[in-house]
């Protein structure tokens, strides 16, 4: 007899594939998404994870055919329903649940002479066992197309291919921990917790063998108003990296020198006439050894000058990322954020992510950070990049960019290998920087790729584990967010959370 997580992968597994937003006019395609995003529900919310069979049925055609990449076609309609109630529907045992990541649809709509006849839906989504105590735990995912015609009785899913199936047997990938009733498995218990620290949303993605696999968004932008999944955060130091990886791509294709001096390309009036100048580099910056401190106007007279010298001591520094994004614009004639659409965002599959507040961002889908009694923060738009901070991206965005790293980044294996080898000694206590990241040894032998944002009323953490290719991230429009960063982490990495937990807490933070 198959296994419960073999028969939920036999029928329908699929999990989201990013992709290109539906290229017709904006009011056809968000009516279109709306209709079927309220299928996808009646099929599966419904009929599937509710076994409402009759939903289920009524939503697919008579002559409905299913493809699948390990259990084979199912061409007749009334085989295939048996085979469902049986399967997904019948029994005491652990009950099947599916969970698509909305955001992850893409919708194609389908013309003929002008005339709408379907729809191709394309996305993914992960399925879960529900124990009889609520809990639940992953057992597989996979990629999937589905073609929805449109006739007299409304949308019918005609057909259906699912293919590229990652199942994960009964026990979830070690980075993705088995959560039996834990806190982020739950979107009442999280809206507790939330409730109960003063904070108003959180959102949250996971990434595997460098794909985007989930996101998920609980929580308010501000008060009566629902977060999005596509909800817009300000993930303050979570810039750094964007720039980093910006930067390490044009150092890749030979465009940029990792090793030479800045001052080649630009000077800050401050350190005009320094000797050292002409050891400040991009690696010292990107590794955090420039020997400047994090912001001059930190300092006591608000000039900017060298505390240490460039290379011999690692010091968290804002000043040196900015010098360095002065340097790239000088010498390429363009603004960060077009060089970081050419070499970041377009390959990465970032499509909502700006340095600058402009007319293409949706600001009714802007997080409002919130200050410690859970009260909106005056707003405040900044319309000058910043190569250090300020960063306007949804959860969705910045996982496809991890997972893009995830993969390589298309950086040859030797500037790879240099983005996450520390650059030099380390201070006692503190987390090692390579190029852009820091680097935490994990108890199962493994390393992560680190890098944390936070500004007042932001919160934000991201993680890459390079030696599986996974990924996750936590964003948050609170103050009050550090209060549950450490239960996020226990719940989805078990000992290496709790090994990142005390690395940083043994290193003061950022």
């Amino acid at each position: 007899m198959r296994s419960w997580a073999m028969a939920i992968l036999t029928l329908f597994c699929a999990t989201a594939m990013p992709g290109a937003a539906d290229a017709q006019d904006a009011p056809r395609e968000t009516s279109l998404r709306e209709q079927i995003l309220a299928m996808d529900s009646i099929l599966f919310d419904r009929g599937f994870n509710q076994c409402d069979v009759a939903a289920f049925s009524n939503a697919i055609a008579d002559d409905v055919q299913f493809y699948h990449d390990q259990g084979g076609p199912d061409l007749d309609k009334a085989a295939f329903m048996a085979k469902f109630t049986a399967n997904i529907c019948g029994g005491d045992g652990p009950k099947p649940i599916r969970r698509l990541t909305p955001e992850s649809t893409v919708i194609h709509p389908m013309y003929n002479n002008g005339v709408l006849y379907g729809v191709i839906q394309e996305g993914a989504h992960s399925f879960y066992l529900r124990e009889a105590d609520g809990s639940s735990h992953l057992t597989g995912t996979a990629f999937f197309f589905h073609f929805w015609e449109k006739t007299a009785d409304g949308w019918k899913l005609e057909r259906a291919f699912s293919y590229d199936h990652v199942p994960t047997g009964d026990t979830p990938p070690t980075f993705l921990a088995d959560f039996p009733a834990h806190v982020f498995d739950n979107d009442a218990r999280l809206s507790a917790l939330l409730a109960q620290h003063d904070i108003p949303s959180v959102a949250f993605a996971d990434v595997e063998q460098g794909v985007l696999r989930q996101v998920h968004v609980v929580g308010n932008l501000s008060a009566g108003h629902p977060a999005p999944v596509d909800a817009i955060y300000k993930v303050a130091s979570l810039t750094k990296p964007v720039t980093t990886m910006t930067t390490l791509r044009l150092v890749n294709a030979g465009l940029w020198d990792l090793d030479a001096p800045l001052s080649h390309y630009f000077t800050d009036p401050d350190l005009a006439g320094d000797p050292r100048l002409e050891q400040l580099t991009t690696r010292w910056v990107l590794s955090h050894r420039s020997g400047l401190p994090n912001w001059r106007y930190l300092t006591e007279d608000k000039k900017l000058r060298f505390e240490y010298a460039p290379g011999t001591h690692q010091q968290y520094s804002g000043e040196g990322f900015e010098i360095l994004r002065k340097a790239l614009e000088a010498k390429f004639g363009v603004g960060l954020e077009q060089l970081a659409r050419q070499w970041v965002f377009e390959p990465a599959g970032m499509r909502d992510t700006h340095f600058v507040w402009s007319d293409a961002v949706d600001a009714a889908r802007y997080a409002i950070p919130h200050d410690e009694q859970g009260q909106p923060i005056a707003e405040e738009r900044h319309y000058q990049a910043n190569a250090a901070a300020n960063l306007l991206t949804t959860a969705s965005d910045y996982g496809r960019f991890l997972g893009w790293v995830a993969r390589g980044a298309g950086l040859s294996p030797e500037l790879d290998a240099a983005m996450m080898t520390p650059q030099g000694p380390v201070p006692d206590g503190a987390i090692p920087w390579g190029l852009g990241w820091q680097v935490i040894a994990l108890p199962d032998g493994t390393r992560a790729l680190q890098h944390t944002g936070g500004d007042y009323g932001i919160k934000a953490l991201a993680l890459i584990f390079p030696d599986r290719q996974g990924a996750t991230l936590l964003f948050s429009n609170s103050e009050n967010a550090l209060s549950i960063w450490k239960k996020y982490l226990d719940e989805r990495l078990g000992d290496n959370g709790e090994a990142i937990v005390e690395a940083n807490l043994g290193s003061g933070g950022e």
